[in-house]
Formats: structure tokens, C-alpha cells, sequence
């Protein structure tokens, strides 16, 4: 008796809570309010990393030997 009722209680588990925590989630609107948002950060971010480097190639200097 106590088998089926474990039974019976993960199945309900097996069905409702993957229904209960889509539901909990971010709408469809947010996903994509939160996706733009992301892409822009991450332009930013990469903006960013590009002007670093732009400025960490210009402060090398190399200098070539005489002997050329």
C-alpha cells in the first residue's frame, strides 16, 4: 500500500512540477527583453576588449637592430 502511494505521488511529481516551475519562469517577452539586453552588454564588453587591445598594440614598441 505504501509502494503505490509513493507510486502515485512521484507520478503526479513526474507531471505537475515541470508544469508548475515553466510556469514560475520568465515570459516570452522577458526572454526576449533579457536577450536584447545581453547582446548589448556583450557589444559593450567587446567594444571594450578591442579598444584594450587596439591600445595595448600601440604602446609596443619594436625596435629593429642596426645591423639590417
Amino acid at each position: 500500500m505504501k509502494h503505490n502511494i509513493l507510486k502515485i505521488f512521484g507520478l503526479i511529481s513526474l507531471f505537475f512540477l515541470p508544469a508548475f516551475f515553466t510556469a514560475c519562469g520568465p515570459s516570452a517577452k522577458q526572454r526576449e527583453q533579457q536577450a536584447k539586453e545581453d547582446s548589448i552588454r556583450l557589444d559593450r564588453e567587446r567594444q571594450e576588449l578591442l579598444e584594450r587591445a587596439g591600445t595595448m598594440i600601440d604602446s609596443v614598441k619594436v625596435e629593429l637592430p642596426d645591423t639590417l
